[in-house]
C-alpha cells in the first residue's frame, strides 16, 4: 500500500469515526428527548393509575341517590307494588308471658343492691359478692380482694367450681369457709394427673333485688303502677314484632321487576365496606387481649372465600330489594322526606345534634335520608296494614 494510499485509509477512518460519534450524540439526543418525554407521562399515568384505585376503594353512601333519599331512577321501571293486603295476626306479634316475666326479673336484678347484713342467708340461684385466696397444689395462684371489688357469682351456675357454690350456699354475710376442689386432667402421656385447689372464701354480701312495685315507683315514675309498667313491656314487644314483620313483608310484597346496576354495585361495596370495618373492628380487639383472628370469611361462619362472596351477594340483594320496594311504597301512598323529617327520624332513634352532623359528614345527606325514607315507609304501614285478632 502506498503512503497515498495509506493517508487515505486514515483520513476515511478518521471521518468515519467522526460520523460515527456525530450518530452517536443525535442517538444520546433522541433517547434523552424520548424519556424526557415519556418520564412524566408515566409519573402521570401511575399517578392517575393511583388516584383511580383509591377512588375505586372509596365507598360513596350517597351516590345514585336524590336529596329525598330515593334511588336516582324511575321506580315504576323496576317494581310492581302490592302492598296494600298486608295483614298479621295479633297473637303471633305479642311476647309471651314468660318473655315479659324474665324481662321484669332481669331490671330488677339491674337495681339489686349488695346487702351486708348478716341475718341474710345465700340460696340457690342468689348472686353472692366474695373474696377468696386460691392455692394449686399448695401454691397461691389467684386471689380477688375487697379493693378488686370483689367477684360476683349466681349461685347454682358452678362459676369457679360446683364445689365452691355448694360450700357458700347457707352462709351469711362475713362467714368465711375453705373449699378444696380435686381435678384431674391428662398429662402429655395420658396419664390422669389430679390437682388439688383450694379456696379460702370471705362472703362479702349478697345482692338483694328490690320489690317491684319500690323500682317501678323509684326508676320509672312516668307509670301509674306495676300493670302500666308491664304493659309497656308488652307493648315494646308489639311494636318490635311488627316492625320486623312488615320489614320482611315489604319485599314479598312488591315485585322487583329489575335493580339498577351502578346502585346494586355501590350497594355491594357498602356492604362489605361495613363488614370489613367490623372483621378490623373485632380484630383489634383480639390483638389487645394477644389474641389472633383468621380471615372475614371465618369470622361470619364460612369455610371458604367463595362461599362468604355468595353471602355478600345476598346480603347486597336483600338491601337493594328492600330500599326499592319501600321506594315504590312511598311513591304510591304520596309520602314525602323532608330535611325536618330526616333530622326528627332521627333524633328519635336518639341520636343527637353533634353525632347527626359527624353522620352527614362520613355519609352523605342522602345516604342518611334513603334510612330516613325506609323508616318512614315502615311507620307509615304500621298505621295500614290489617292486624288480625
Amino acid at each position: 500500500m502506498s503512503q497515498t494510499d495509506n493517508n487515505i485509509s486514515k483520513s476515511k477512518a478518521k471521518r468515519l469515526a467522526q460520523e460515527n460519534a456525530r450518530k452517536e450524540q443525535r442517538r444520546k439526543k433522541r433517547l434523552a428527548i424520548f424519556w424526557a418525554v415519556l418520564i412524566p407521562v408515566l409519573i402521570v399515568a401511575l399517578i392517575v393509575g393511583i388516584v383511580l384505585y383509591y377512588r375505586s376503594t372509596i365507598v360513596d353512601y350517597s351516590k345514585y341517590l336524590t336529596s329525598e333519599g330515593l334511588v336516582d331512577v324511575n321506580i315504576d321501571n323496576y317494581v310492581t307494588t302490592s302492598y296494600q293486603n298486608m295483614s298479621f295476626s295479633k297473637a303471633d306479634l305479642l311476647p309471651s308471658d314468660e318473655t315479659v316475666d324474665a324481662d321484669i326479673e332481669a331490671e330488677l336484678d339491674n337495681h339489686a343492691t349488695l346487702e351486708t347484713d348478716t341475718s341474710l342467708k345465700a340460696a340457690d340461684g342468689d348472686k353472692v359478692n366474695i373474696t377468696y385466696t386460691a392455692t394449686m397444689d399448695g401454691i397461691e395462684y389467684d386471689t380477688v380482694s375487697a379493693n378488686d371489688g370483689g367477684y360476683d357469682m349466681t349461685l347454682g351456675e358452678g362459676t369457679l367450681a360446683p364445689e365452691v357454690d355448694e360450700a357458700v350456699i347457707g352462709k351469711h354475710p362475713g362467714d368465711e369457709v375453705s373449699v378444696t376442689v380435686n381435678q384431674s386432667s391428662p398429662d402429655a402421656s395420658g396419664n390422669e394427673v389430679v390437682t388439688v385447689l383450694v379456696y379460702d372464701i370471705t362472703v362479702e354480701g349478697i345482692w338483694v333485688a328490690p320489690e317491684l312495685e319500690a323500682m317501678v315507683s323509684e326508676f320509672y315514675p312516668e307509670y301509674a303502677d306495676v300493670d302500666a309498667y308491664r304493659q309497656s313491656i308488652i307493648d315494646g314487644y308489639y311494636d318490635e314484632n311488627l316492625t320486623e314483620a312488615i320489614r320482611e313483608s315489604i319485599s314479598i310484597n312488591c315485585v322487583i321487576n329489575s335493580v339498577p346496576e351502578g346502585y346494586y354495585n355501590n350497594t355491594k361495596k357498602i356492604i362489605e365496606k361495613t363488614n370489613e370495618d367490623n372483621f378490623n373492628y373485632y380484630k383489634g380487639v383480639y390483638a389487645s387481649y394477644g389474641l389472633t383472628m383468621g380471615s372475614i370469611y371465618e369470622m361470619f361462619g364460612f369455610t371458604t372465600q367463595a362461599e362468604y362472596d355468595s353471602f355478600v351477594e345476598e346480603q347486597t340483594r336483600t338491601q337493594v330489594n328492600f330500599t326499592l320496594a319501600c321506594q315504590a311504597i312511598y311513591k304510591a301512598a304520596g309520602l314525602t322526606n323532608t330535611k325536618e323529617d330526616v333530622k326528627a327520624y332521627y333524633t328519635e332513634l336518639g341520636v343527637d345534634d353533634t353525632t347527626y352532623s359527624e353522620n352527614i359528614q362520613r355519609y352523605g345527606y342522602n345516604y342518611m335520608a334513603s334510612n330516613a325514607m325506609t323508616g318512614k315507609v315502615v311507620e307509615y304501614l304500621k298505621g295500614v296494614v290489617t292486624i288480625t285478632e
